[in-house]
């Protein structure tokens, strides 16, 4: 009976998702720009699940056109704030929307679209107010480090996270453009970051999302909290797979930070997460009150601000000048090989983009 039972468990499982895919194709409409992204094989597309991010899209093109990024594609889940307008005069985007619930169909939903639209390739999974940092990237592109993992056989780089922050109340930077808060969010903390073993199924919940997965740098760990956990008591993931090789086998997204059956680089990127910026305190309001997410962590940020006078701080406030110095302290660990081909920019070249 055990066997039987397993057996009829993973039938209603595999059915349930098939139901599931089945669903998001239905849901799925092309918005703006061309129905199929062709890729070569170091070429990079962002996917970004998004609702409203008409602030964010500016800086959001340019910087990543910036590292070489030239194809996005965004899945819009209902945006009403000039987000459908704005893009569809980009060059090199293709808009889908699809308006399913995204508490239910987040991790599907950016699969599932982003296989059917991009062909070959990798994918930069990143949401409307991440910023993606390549170590030592400053004068070079990111194809440049896709070829690095095709010559060593990675088909996933880790990220590290951090969110960013400005020495200032909510009330004064609620209004600044995103351009002016990506510059003034200068501040991060490395307090109260908890590290584990990439496959330390005692301590991380995660780890089945994980166990299939090779990594080829045991340097690189998994970590949460920082200042989202020792403000609001966060246990917030900040390790992310957004890179990912485009290849049958992969899942993509079983977790919305994660992939499986990936073999990982031996160098870790940063993310920079704005988070912060912009009208925070009203956009986190109508979230919890929409019940757009069922992680709780809204309403933890409510309980602790209760006003805009608020102020994002820490005990221990880093000034960001860029990926060098986190690579040297270790924050962005990367292997000697990767170091040795991607050397620290001359002192004073590097600058956030």
């Amino acid at each position: 009976m055990p066997f039987i039972s397993r057996v009829i468990d993973k039938l209603r499982y595999v059915y349930a998702q098939r139901a599931k895919k089945a669903r998001i194709k239905r849901a799925s409409k092309l918005v703006s720009g061309p129905q199929s992204i062709i890729l070569g094989d170091a070429d990079v597309a962002m996917v970004c699940l998004i609702r409203n991010g008409m602030y964010y899209l500016d800086t959001l093109l340019s910087h990543h056109r910036g590292i070489g990024v030239q194809k996005f594609l965004f899945i819009d889940n209902g945006s009403d704030d000039g987000t459908l307008e704005r893009l569809a005069h980009e060059p090199g985007v293709t808009v889908i929307s699809n308006l399913l619930p995204v508490a239910t169909y987040e991790c599907d939903m950016r699969a599932e679209i982003a296989r059917e639209v991009i062909r070959g390739g990798w994918f930069l999974f990143l949401d409307s107010d991440e910023l993606l940092d390549l170590s030592h990237g400053e004068g070079r592109d990111i194809a440049e480090y896709a070829a690095y993992c095709k010559a060593h056989g990675a088909t996933c780089v880790i990220a590290q996270r951090l969110d960013m922050y400005a020495p200032h109340p909510l009330a004064e930077t609620e209004s600044w453009k995103y351009e002016d808060s990506v510059r003034l969010f200068d501040r991060f903390s490395e307090h109260g970051i908890d590290e584990f073993e990439y496959h330390d199924q005692d301590n991380v919940d995660v780890w089945w999302f994980l166990s299939s997965n090779i990594v080829t740098n045991s340097d690189i760990k998994l970590k949460f909290g920082g200042i989202r956990g020792e403000i609001f008591g966060e246990d917030c993931g900040l390790t992310i797979h957004p890179l990912v090789k485009n290849l049958p086998g992969i899942d993509l997204r079983p977790h919305p930070h994660f992939a499986s059956r990936v073999t990982c680089a031996d160098f870790a990127v940063l993310v920079r997460h704005y988070k912060f910026a912009g009208p925070f305190l009203s956009r986190e309001r109508q979230q919890v009150a929409r019940g757009t997410w069922q992680h709780g962590e809204g309403e933890k940020r409510l309980k602790v601000i209760h006003d805009s006078d608020f102020c994002i701080s820490s005990v221990e406030d880093q000034h960001f000048i860029g990926t060098t110095n986190l690579v040297a302290s270790g924050f962005l660990a990367c292997s000697e090989r990767f170091l040795s081909q991607f050397p620290a920019p001359k002192q004073g070249a590097e600058h956030t983009r």
